[in-house]
């Protein structure tokens, strides 16, 4: 049987490395943690926080954020931002961005006024 981790995990994440903004290897961040789905402890110094808004909020499980200033959109979990409704599109967040084998993910996402 072949272990596949789950579609949450993340081994990649926008970040620094040195001076320079690049795709950071988890391994230089911290250890996931499964219980919460997202990297225990994390070297923040090495993450980059990202501004956005919300483009698409589908349900709880599953909603979209575009990127500020580039367009892309990346999936994220609106419940556990406490976003409930699609009164939330046009809210402008900030997040962590991390990359799997399903697409962009943002992590950690707050409201910004």
């Amino acid at each position: 049987m072949v272990f596949l981790p789950p579609k949450i995990f993340c081994p990649k994440w926008y970040g620094y490395e040195g001076e320079e903004n690049t795709i950071v290897n988890i391994s230089s961040i911290g250890e996931w943690n499964r219980k919460v789905g997202f990297i225990e402890n994390p070297d923040k110094s090495k993450l980059i926080k990202l501004k956005g808004i919300v483009a698409r909020y589908n349900r709880a499980q599953e909603g979209f954020i575009e990127v500020e200033n580039c367009g892309l959109q990346v999936f994220y979990q609106p419940g556990k931002a406490g976003h409930f409704s699609t009164d939330v599109n046009k809210t402008k967040v900030e997040f962590y961005l991390g990359f799997n084998y399903n697409g962009a993910r943002a992590f950690e996402v707050k409201n910004i006024e």
